[in-house]
């Protein structure tokens, strides 16, 4: 009979959990408040109120969402020419896909973005790499070092060291040195910026044929990246905020965001 009574309480303990757990909102919990913040489109019934059912189903839907698109990236096509070292470093790597046509191709290099402490150039798209290559484009990829391997300007020297290797073996891989663009997005869309809007880096007397090539670009496609390293003047434009984002930090390897201030720093920057 105690048992009975036992099992009777639990079920309605259960039941009643289930209820409360079922009437939780975004008015009342904090992390679907934070969920419907991050995602306004999981509220389904857009009353500005996120339940805990749409919240499931939103996640629910992205996670289809997410292997479908991931079924899908496992088709793009293969590099020709994959890993190829460019530079000492292990980051130092690009891959390569090499366009049909007449004569020696246009290329086009793609910088992934991840806020130069990650990603990684498998991240360009199916869909972009496809389309360059019917184009009759060739499209290279790149690895670079992270600031948390060599702060800057590490990253972008990288860049424009893989840009002189593709135009030192130009022959070789058939394209055409004078039609080099640059694109990504983040961190790549502002290195592709660093590298368009700076003199060429080329060095003419040095011994080394590599360092001899050019750095010009002839055009870039930058998606959301900074447009300034300078945090004084991001926060003059911005606020006060951008300067306290992490990536500034790691990115000109100082221990503090007040030693950006620094005329030494702002003399690199």
């Amino acid at each position: 009979m105690v048992v009975s009574r036992l099992l009777v309480s639990v079920a309605v303990m259960a039941i009643m959990l289930g209820a409360v757990c079922a009437q939780q909102s975004s008015e009342t919990n904090d992390r679907l408040r934070q969920y419907l913040t991050r995602f306004p489109g999981a509220d389904a019934n857009r009353d500005g109120v996120l339940t805990r059912e749409e919240a499931l189903a939103h996640r629910e839907r992205r996670q289809r969402m997410l292997e479908q698109r991931e079924a899908y990236e496992a088709g793009k096509p293969a590099p020709d020419l994959a890993d190829v070292a460019y530079g000492p470093h292990e980051r130092n790597r690009l891959d390569l896909w090499q366009a049909d046509g007449e004569g020696p191709r246009p290329l086009v290099v793609f910088i992934h973005g991840g806020g130069w402490v990650g990603g990684d150039k498998s991240s360009i798209g199916r869909d972009t790499l496809e389309a360059l290559l019917g184009a009759g484009i060739s499209v290279a990829a790149i690895n670079y070092r992270y600031s948390t391997q060599a702060p800057y300007p590490a990253p972008m020297s990288d860049a424009a060291r893989a840009l002189q290797f593709l135009r030192l073996h130009a022959a070789d891989f058939g394209i055409d040195p004078s039609r080099v663009g640059a694109f990504g997005g983040s961190a790549g869309a502002c290195t592709s910026m660093w590298l368009a809007f700076r003199d060429d880096m080329a060095d003419p007397a040095s011994d080394d044929p590599l360092l001899r090539q050019s750095t010009r670009l002839s055009c870039i496609a930058p998606i959301a990246g900074p447009t300034t390293l300078d945090p004084q003047l991001s926060e003059e434009w911005l606020g006060a905020p951008i300067t306290l984002h992490p990536a500034s930090v790691t990115f000109f390897g100082v221990d503090d965001v007040a030693q950006l201030d620094d005329p030494a720093m702002q003399s690199v920057i």
